[in-house]
């Protein structure tokens, strides 16, 4: 989806995707601390793709270890249905 492979998705720090100059949080504030406490979340995200064009992502963030930080994190491409839409 991003155009990294596996080796290369290991080594980028996720600021590295955000496709907006604030981080995640600053930009969904929906996602505090306290709103990760939820079982699920889901945001609307802008990310970099390798050779630089935008995606757009509907990303679903759900707690796996209640007890602990640990989410699973899925993402669904959105950018192909996006263009469409404002293409209208």
């Amino acid at each position: 989806m991003h155009g990294y492979s596996i080796d290369e998705f290991k080594t980028l720090d996720i600021s590295e995707l955000h496709f907006n100059k604030g981080g995640i949080f600053e930009e969904h504030s929906e996602l505090s601390q306290q709103n990760l406490s939820n079982d699920t979340n889901q945001i609307e995200i802008e990310h970099r793709h390798k050779d630089g064009h935008k995606l757009f992502l509907s990303v679903t963030l759900s707690k796996i270890i209640p007890e602990k930080e640990v989410y699973l994190l899925l993402s669904q491409d959105k950018t192909e249905r996006k263009i469409r839409l404002t293409s209208l």
